[in-house]
């Protein structure tokens, strides 16, 4: 991602130019009959469009901070403002700016992009303050356990910095999409057995459902369940696994199977209440289907 930054920031217009010179060949392709060279005058044209596409979000990135700042201006407590503003400088990788934004708490989604903010930046020490701050001022906020995972995981790997920063690098790849980078990360981390491996296998578990790929999804997941059996986020793992098969798959009874084995195996966990509440809708939408029938 770093890379296409400093090529649509420095070489994209050149290339751009360059790719102009061919087309003022003005080639018929019609009339072409060499199918070769027909060939690489499409793919030529496509890579035009790409390299155009790619410096035209170069310059919306600047457009879009201005944009957001002049908002902001006129209306200080607008959330969305504040919230663009902040993924735009998280997409720009410019970490420093965002950990300056004076509104963070204006909302819990704000809070808890900043608190990611300074894990990305590796403000580890800084983080449980801002954790407690969140769970203090938005008791009730879905963000809320999400952050403590963080903070835990902060916590409990105070003797493997290292790969906690290896984390936060791919935590970060894969919040500004650069899911290639992320999965290689995700990969070197995984292949270990501490506490930063459980989430990086969470992790490569979100990549591949933001990528679509529903089988490697499961295949993650069901290598951590095995390897985990014990980790506090195993229920998790669990749980976002019977999800994919009943909302991705439609498999109903694959997700019935997964979702009482984790209401059995882990009562007490947060995830069997929203299991039981699942099994709830499948139940109510089967004898729906039974009626209709």
């Amino acid at each position: 991602m770093r890379q296409i930054r400093q090529i649509t920031s420095r070489k994209l217009p050149e290339v751009i130019q360059q790719l102009l010179l061919i087309f003022k060949l003005r080639v018929n392709l019609k009339k072409e009959t060499n199918f070769s060279f027909r060939l690489l005058c499409l793919r030529t044209f496509g890579l035009l469009f790409v390299c155009t596409l790619l410096l035209a979000q170069s310059k919306n990135l600047s457009d879009s901070i201005d944009y957001y700042q002049s908002l902001i201006k006129k209306t200080p407590n607008n959330e969305q403002a504040w919230l663009g503003l902040q993924k735009t400088l998280i997409q720009n990788g410019d970490l420093k700016t965002a950990q300056k934004l004076s509104k963070y708490d204006l909302t819990d989604r704000l809070f808890w992009g900043h608190i990611k903010v300074l894990f990305f930046a590796q403000q580890f020490d800084t983080l449980p303050r801002f954790i407690s701050e969140l769970a203090i001022k938005f008791p009730k906020s879905p963000y809320l356990n999400d952050a403590l995972e963080l903070g835990i995981l902060v916590a409990e790997t105070k003797n493997t910095q290292n790969e906690l920063k290896a984390y936060a690098h791919a935590y970060f790849d894969y919040e500004i999409g650069d899911f290639d980078n992320a999965i290689k990360e995700c990969k070197q981390l995984i292949v270990k057995s501490n506490k930063v491996s459980e989430y990086a296998y969470l992790l490569l578990n979100k990549i591949y459902q933001a990528k679509v790929e529903v089988n490697q999804s499961i295949a993650t997941l069901n290598e951590f369940v095995q390897k985990f059996p014990q980790s506090v986020l195993n229920p998790k793992a669990r749980y976002e696994m019977a999800i994919i098969y009943l909302e991705s798959l439609k498999d109903t009874i694959t997700a019935r199977t997964l979702l009482e084995e984790l209401i059995n195996d882990f009562p007490s966990s947060m995830q069997s209440y929203f299991a039981r509440a699942k099994l709830a809708i499948i139940d109510a939408n089967e004898k729906k289907g039974n009626k209709i029938r």
